[in-house]
């Protein structure tokens, strides 16, 4: 199921220790705490509404549906409220706790939840200022009473308000604070927190409040982040709209976003997410087939940012998109270090096809199998697997060796960091390109569907 969720490794390998984590203590915990008893009485769970992490927001492949700070409210011989962390939805109807529970106590953080969305804990290490601590620890006895009431009710207009008095309140603390690593942590977190409230529809205003804020600190001269925060209040207001929106709306909102995304870059000139904007408008032209506009926006993505991912991928696509009929380089190696070259001099007068993949899109390998089959002698067919886990990668095929008997290529990273995903800046998978006898670029995104006949085009010739 994990694997199935198609996550960022940095995530996955987030949430594949949380749940080893919950598996080991589980048993401990359950005997340990004294709050939670035969005849405890469930009161609800106070989820709100679940949140919709889009794709590719946070590195993951798919849409997801998260409750990224589950908890349920219990009555044994008082209230209490269990943690359940971050819950993610499997297929339509079951729901996965992910991470260990805590049972919430007064003035103790809160270490499960925040997957996707971190959130600033209740307990955050108070500052060293005298002054500055009085005040900052009025505020976090506020914001642990706010907490406290948000868990107990369920009424949508209530929960409206005590996110908004929330905010405010994280607002005061980010201006006492002088610690300026600190400041930024506050930030972010001020940022993360409203935006997730407005997308799971706690805080409608999140996103008007966002804008206040950002005009707040640019009065007072705190202008750093500043990029983080319009980031996150695109996204939001895409997601939400992906999340209950119609096929008509979620239209419209893709068409937002891509205004959004050309009005960030513009404004953040030297921000390091603007590389992230520029590449993501030049994936977003390309699929729409709009070939001119994804080159214009590849190009500004390598001259702005040349040294990052972002860069290093747009140039990639520049040589697919502009190499058809060119001699282009394409080199890599397998699991075992075997090395491959287009420029190999055994490749001449060989059809080359090049397949893109991952283990959770392997579209195309039973097309290629077969066809692997019947052209032996005239076409070399290479696997380029960018799966972000090798292993995941190796097992898969240990486990289907049919799919062995062509060479496979690998170095992880997916489209958006693997080094044979960016050589060719790779949008989606599964992707195939083809070469003709001489080494030239045919076909930079041919369909499975007309691989075979294109094939025994070039035979012909």
């Amino acid at each position: 199921e994990l694997q199935g969720l198609k996550l960022d490794e940095e995530i996955a390998s987030d949430v594949r220790q949380r749940l080893m984590n919950a598996k080991s203590k589980f048993a401990e915990m359950a005997k340990s705490q004294k709050q939670i008893t035969t005849t405890t009485e469930w009161v609800h769970a106070s989820n709100g509404v679940p949140a919709m992490a889009p794709a590719g927001v946070h590195g993951n492949k798919i849409d997801l549906v998260v409750y990224d700070h589950a908890s349920a409210v219990f009555k044994s011989a008082d209230y209490g409220q269990l943690a359940l962390g971050t819950m993610i939805q499997i297929g339509l109807s079951n729901w996965r706790v992910t991470e260990l529970p805590e049972i919430v106590e007064e003035g103790k953080p809160i270490n499960n939840g925040g997957v996707l969305f971190p959130m600033p804990q209740l307990t955050p290490e108070l500052p060293t200022n005298e002054a500055e601590t009085s005040e900052i620890a009025k505020l976090y006895t506020k914001l642990s009473e706010l907490e406290k009431e948000l868990t107990a009710t369920e009424k949508s207009a209530e929960i409206a308000t005590l996110e908004e008095s929330k905010a405010e309140i994280l607002e005061k603390i980010f201006f006492l604070t002088e610690d300026a690593e600190r400041k930024q942590d506050w930030f972010e977190n001020i940022s993360d927190s409203v935006a997730s409230a407005y997308q799971s529809n706690r805080f409608p205003g999140g996103l008007k409040f966002l804008d206040g804020f950002a005009s707040r600190c640019e009065k007072s001269g705190d202008t750093k982040g500043l990029d983080y925060l319009r980031w996150r209040s695109i996204f939001a207001r895409y997601g939400r709209v992906i999340d209950i929106g119609n096929s008509r709306e979620r239209d419209a909102a893709l068409d937002q976003l891509v205004k959004d995304l050309i009005q960030f870059q513009a404004d953040f000139k030297t921000s390091s997410i603007a590389a992230d904007a520029l590449c993501q408008l030049g994936v977003h032209f390309e699929i729409s087939s709009d070939q001119d506009k994804a080159i214009e926006w590849y190009t500004q993505t390598t001259e702005r940012f040349p040294q990052t991912n972002f860069g290093k991928r747009a140039a990639g696509a520049l040589v697919r998109l502009q190499g058809k009929g060119k001699v282009v380089s394409f080199t890599g190696e397998d699991v075992k270090g075997s090395k491959f070259s287009l420029s190999d001099s055994r490749l001449r007068d060989k059809i080359v096809v090049l397949h893109f993949w991952e283990t959770w899109c392997t579209d195309g390998l039973e097309d290629i199998q077969r066809l692997v089959e019947k052209y032996k002698d005239d076409v070399v067919f290479i696997g380029c697997n960018i799966d972000k886990d090798t292993e995941e990668f190796k097992a898969y095929l240990a486990k289907n060796k049919d799919f062995s008997s062509w060479p496979h290529l690998h170095a992880p990273g997916s489209v958006e960091n693997s080094p044979l995903a960016q050589q060719f800046g790779i949008p989606s998978e599964p992707m195939v390109l083809i070469f003709d006898g001489e080494g030239k670029l045919v076909e930079s995104d041919i369909p499975f569907s007309d691989l075979e006949r294109e094939i025994e085009r070039l035979r012909r010739q």
